[in-house]
């Protein structure tokens, strides 16, 4: 019985398992898998089968040939694929559905029924073959070879009577033939020694050989052995370990890099104290005589407020701050410097500058305009020429202060006095700015310091790791790793060619290899073996000559063969007994003679055989006690899902069957209703296949098999399947889609239920 099955690649099913016992119901809606599951047991139980037909074609294109399904348990063994489908598997909802097309259940039931008893038609069809004239029955073929004998004995009796001819001719043969042998013999002899000479010069050769090759091997190994002394003592260098020289260097390079741009700041920020310093000598003297102007412009203030304000009693007229106008023209001043100190790099300082001035006098103005001054205050020319002749006495253009009113005079009094607080703080930035500067000129100074001492350490550090690699500089590092390399190099590719030579000559050294060979080389130069350059060419030379020695030789020895053979065949004709030849002649004449009997004796048989296959054929259509059997043992299944039917069955074909309907008359079961057949049908089925299978374990496997039966009998259907798995032993498996056949069996403890999602 199978216990189970696992499909490992079936199909959709991909490493599932599913449990059988001995009567499983398989349910599942379409496309569930349950036609892969019934062609996975039917492989299963049919495992030992021949793979041939259309049914293992069907299941190579549906499910390829990387198939795998394990069943395990004691699996029934079926030796007929064919056979299994058409006897112990119901398909498809029809109970009496052909397995193959050309195939019936009847004629498979028939043949398994037949298999151990009396079958006349197996002995009819032993006969017929025995009549068949087909070159492929055994008899045809004995007759065909007793035609050929005739054919050839008949020949052979012609060849002989021909030979009396042929015996006259042999003699003036047999004499060439000795003569072409002795010729043949002669040259043999000139050839055997041409070769043994070209084979002693070979042998010269072969030693000359011998004699580069032990003084290749004894170079290579003494170069290994001094190849090894050189890589211990530069062991040390390599390519890999430079990287931290190479650090060292670069960091050197770096320092050596950030002193350069060290200087060259150091030497623009002196510029640039230089440029302050000289600017300074300027600012001090235009700040000088800015205050010169500024207290002779304050000088004049009381006065012009004296003729811009007569009798002015309302209280003083509003105007900006008087520090606002000095902040203006600070920023102006300080703008004008900044301007000062970029034109150093370039014109676009001096522009700038002169902005900075344009804009401060122009917010001055704006600020401080006349226009701001009531009219009613404005004095006349006259008024303002004591200010005028005074300002000229201080030592000053008139035109610094000329204005067309005294409003005017009076801002340019204003201005002229603002000036000096611009060139205070000009003065006071160009300070700063200097001081700036040397203090960034000691930091550079410091950091180029730093980086020397950098660069020193480094230099020592690089200089003590050349002292211990104990080179003189990167070049000599570098040439000694390179060495190394090259002769890790060497040595790793004469390693296998000297591991080789120890095993060869088993040393158990390079040294006892290198006198092993030194003292062979010494044996071939005592035995008077010379090193020749050109021996390659000489000895190919000579092993082409041996071998075309030889082959001319094999060739010479195939001919003298072949003509002592054809000596020895013209000796025996020669010299055979001339009156023999009746006596061999009157042989094959009996020997043919004896073969057209045995010929006329086969014609005779085959046509009893022909007689007697007839005769059989009779007998195998009487065959009612046989169905007999059959009606009853199909009768006793039928009766638990028919009761009161009464089976007949004339022969085992559909149109023989009748059963008595519920009249009780006797109808042919193709005018039963569908009910009824497919009741027959599964009891015959049963039996057949019981009957087929005989004492072996069965297996039974249904697809729907009663779609057409009402309730009551669908249920003594089951009931019949029960009845005959409990007697049989026999594991059946039902497939189904219908919930209502699942029902019916659920809570049911025979039954083991397999469920496909």
């Amino acid at each position: 019985m199978i216990k189970k099955i696992s499909l490992d690649n079936y199909g959709k099913f991909r490493n599932e398992r599913f449990d059988f016992g001995a009567f499983t119901m398989v349910y599942g809606p379409n496309e569930a898998g349950k036609t892969t599951l019934f062609d996975a047991l039917f492989e299963a139980a049919c495992a030992a089968a021949p793979k041939r037909g259309q049914v293992w074609a069907r299941l190579a294109s549906r499910y390829g040939e990387d198939r795998k399904a394990r069943a395990s348990g004691a699996v029934p063994a079926f030796g007929d694929a064919v056979e299994f489908l058409e006897l112990f598997a119901i398909r498809a909802g029809q109970i009496s559905v052909d397995a193959e097309k050309g195939g019936s259940w009847a004629e498979a039931a028939k043949n398994s029924l037949y298999r151990h008893g009396y079958n006349p038609a197996e002995i009819a069809g032993k006969l017929e073959k025995r009549a068949s004239v087909s070159n492929a029955t055994r008899h045809q073929k004995n007759l065909n070879r007793l035609n050929s004998d005739l054919a050839e004995t008949r020949e052979k009796a012609a060849l002989l009577r021909s030979q009396e001819t042929a015996i006259a001719a042999a003699k003036t043969g047999l004499a060439a033939s000795e003569a072409d042998i002795a010729a043949l013999e002669n040259k043999k002899s000139v050839l055997a020694a041409e070769l043994a000479a070209a084979g002693g010069r070979l042998d010269d050769y072969k030693k000359i050989r011998a004699l580069h090759q032990g003084l290749r091997d004894r170079d290579l190994v003494a170069g290994a052995i001094q190849a090894e002394k050189k890589l211990a003592e530069v062991s040390g260098c390599n390519a890999e370990a430079l990287k931290e020289y190479d650090l060292l260097a670069d960091k050197i390079a770096a320092a050596e890099r950030g002193v350069a741009e060290i200087s060259g700041t150091i030497n623009a920020t002196l510029d640039t104290i230089g440029k302050l310093d000289g600017e300074k000598a300027s600012l001090l003297e235009s700040q000088r005589v800015a205050r010169r102007i500024a207290d002779a412009a304050q000088r004049l203030l009381p006065e012009l407020e004296k003729i811009t304000r007569p009798g002015q009693a309302a209280g003083p007229e509003p105007r900006p701050p008087a520090g606002l106008r000095y902040g203006i023209w600070g920023f102006g001043a300080a703008g004008a410097a900044l301007g000062l100190y970029m034109a150093k790099n370039g014109p676009l300082g001096y522009v700038l500058a002169a902005f900075f001035a344009a804009a401060a006098v122009a917010l001055d103005r704006y600020l401080f305009r006349a226009a701001d001054l009531p009219a009613g205050l404005a004095a006349g020319p006259a008024s303002l020429a004591a200010v005028y002749d005074q300002w000229v006495n201080l030592g000053f253009a008139r035109v610094d202060i000329e204005r067309d009113t005294p409003a005017g005079v009076m801002e340019a009094a204003l201005n002229l006095k603002a000036m000096a607080r611009s060139w205070d703080i000009a003065v006071e930035n160009n300070r700063k700015d200097g001081l700036a500067a040397r203090a960034a000129l000691k930091e550079l100074n410091d950091k180029s310091i730093t980086l020397a001492e950098d660069k020193d350490a480094c230099a020592a550090a690089a200089r003590k790791w050349l002292a211990g690699a104990g080179c003189p500089d990167r070049d000599g590092y570098l040439s000694r790793a390179n060495l190394r390399q090259s002769l890790a190099g060497e040595t790793a590719r004469n390693s296998a060619r000297i591991k080789e030579l120890l095993e060869l000559e088993k040393c158990s050294g390079p040294a006892s290899l290198i006198t092993l060979l030194d003292s062979r080389v010494k044996e071939l130069e005592g035995a008077g073996v010379r090193v020749r350059p050109d021996y390659e060419r000489d000895m190919a030379t000579q092993e082409n000559r041996v071998i075309a020695l030889s082959a001319e030789r094999a060739e010479l020895e195939e001919e003298l063969g072949r003509r002592k053979i054809e000596r020895e065949n013209l000796s025996v004709t020669f010299n055979k007994d001339l009156a023999r030849v009746p006596e061999t002649l009157n042989a094959l004449c009996r020997r043919e003679y004896d073969l057209e009997q045995e010929i006329a004796a086969d014609a005779l048989a085959r046509s009893g055989a022909e007689l007697a296959a007839g005769v059989y054929r009779e007998i195998e259509a009487d065959s009612s006690r046989k169905f007999e059997g059959l009606a009853r043992e199909v009768g006793i299944l039928l009766a638990r899902v028919l009761p009161l039917s009464d089976l007949h069955i004339g022969s085992l074909s559909l149109e023989s069957v009748a059963l008595k309907d519920a009249g009780g008359a006797m109808r042919a079961l193709d005018d039963l209703s569908s009910g009824t057949r497919d009741c027959f049908m599964l009891a015959a089925r049963l039996t057949l296949a019981a009957a087929a299978r005989g004492a072996e374990p069965g297996l039974m496997l249904l697809d729907d098999p009663f779609p057409a039966l009402d309730a009551p009998r669908r249920a003594a259907a089951l009931t019949m399947l029960r009845h005959f798995q409990r007697e049989t032993g026999w594991q059946l498996i039902i497939f189904t889609k219908d919930k209502t056949l699942l029902a019916e069996v659920e809570g049911d403890p025979q039954v083991t239920i397999c469920q496909l999602v």
